[in-house]
């Protein structure tokens, strides 16, 4: 009786996991670079705690960006890093002409530090349209006006996100040229984040431009400062250790406010590629943290992940005493695979691993069934780590709420 249910609500699972891939396939929009120069001011801001490592390269490259700086407000808040973090912002105070660094102020009595630090920032910033990052991002040359390229485009947008990925994308590209096997170049880990980061992101760009807004990332996000302001800014989530991201777009959507994905090649950013599983695991998590709070946020992106963990833990589970559940299985291959493909040929990205011959295929390939194979343990972990809110972000653990 049990194992029927079971079988039931996988099938019921699979079918809703389709329905959602079917609308994302029929969203998916092919990029092309913004070659429109624009020249509306904008508002950078970013906050960094100890990041040392990786402050100089966000703001070089916000140095080299095709845009004209006169127009560029940067503004860049220490959150009481312990580091020398604040000494090197002060060493490009004059390589800006518009630039502001400061420590927040109090980090201690708050429950999310971040959120503390950015609202601090926002209320300093000059510019109608603010755009944001995070420290060990590095923007693409063309980002500002690639992001300023969609609100030009869609002149009643409120919010718009950029697609992110990890920065191994150029040696992925440059081992498949070479003809070489991936998995013996680069850590396993790492490939799995960024394989798993750019479905992450597909399904991301598909549901923003289907107006389900189920996802965005801080490593790439930008809105109006008087909409952001309209929603009581950080205020309504201020109890979340996290989602300064999407639990800020949620009330974006809440308001019926105009969010859009930036559907262009221009307005990207690469992050740092994660040192093991275990801070892998322990990022999801903190992520995943705030899917509990999605069932009255927004009910629609609770479904999506509900069938998500079920078809992707469930099904395998029940392989062991049902083998024809392994239809089911096959199913969720091809649709990823499909969806998988398709975003990546709209997203110019497919090119990595087409036209360098059968190595790169076979990488690709070897690399999409890696992901799927790891997926059930892989979800189980950060979800219960998630639910739990057993993680470490910065200094701070997920269950000191």
């Amino acid at each position: 009786m049990i194992m029927s249910i079971l079988i039931v609500i996988s099938i019921i699972s699979i079918m809703i996991y389709m329905f959602f891939i079917a609308i994302f396939l029929n969203n998916i929009v092919e990029h092309r670079k913004s070659i429109k120069q624009h020249s509306l001011p904008v508002s950078i801001i970013c906050s960094a705690r100890n990041e040392e490592h990786n402050i100089r390269r966000f703001l070089d490259a916000l140095l080299i960006q095709e845009y004209d700086l006169n127009l560029v407000q940067v503004i860049i808040v220490d959150d009481c890093s312990e580091d020398k973090t604040k000494e090197i912002l002060a060493l490009y105070k004059d390589k800006f002409i518009d630039y502001d660094y400061f420590t927040s102020e109090g980090r201690e009595t708050v429950v999310s530090a971040k959120k503390n630090a950015l609202t601090q920032a926002i209320s300093k910033a000059k510019h109608e349209i603010i755009l944001t990052s995070d420290a060990d991002c590095i923007p693409a040359k063309t980002w500002i006006n690639g992001v300023v390229d969609t609100y030009q485009n869609n002149q009643s947008a409120d919010m718009v996100v950029g697609f992110s990925e990890t920065n191994i994308g150029q040696r992925i590209t440059s081992l498949n040229k070479l003809q070489k096997s991936l998995f013996k170049s680069i850590p396993f880990y790492a490939l799995f984040e960024h394989f798993d980061f750019l479905t992450l992101m597909f399904a991301t760009a598909a549901s923003i431009n289907a107006s389900l807004y189920l996802s965005c990332s801080g490593q790439n996000l930008s809105f109006k400062k008087s909409s952001f302001d309209s929603v009581g800014g950080y205020k309504p989530i201020e109890r979340y250790i996290s989602g300064d991201d999407l639990h800020l777009m949620q009330l974006f959507k809440q308001k019926k406010m105009n969010i859009f994905f930036a559907n262009n090649t221009s307005a990207r950013v690469k992050t740092q590629a994660i040192q093991s599983f275990s801070k892998l695991f322990n990022q999801r998590a903190r992520w995943a943290s705030n899917m509990k709070y999605m069932l009255s946020s927004n009910f629609i992106f609770f479904v999506y992940l509900l069938a998500v963990f079920l078809v992707t833990t469930l099904i395998p589970i029940l392989l062991f005493w049902q083998f024809s559940v392994i239809v089911l299985i096959f199913i969720k291959i091809i649709i990823d695979l499909t969806f998988i493909i398709h975003s990546m040929k709209a997203f110019r990205i497919w090119d990595r691993f087409s036209g360098y011959g059968w190595r790169s295929k076979l990488n690709f390939y070897s690399l999409f069934f890696s992901w799927t194979i790891m997926q059930p343990l892989y979800t189980l972990i950060i979800s219960f780590l998630g639910v739990f809110s057993l993680f470490k972000w910065k200094d701070r653990k997920g269950f000191e709420k």
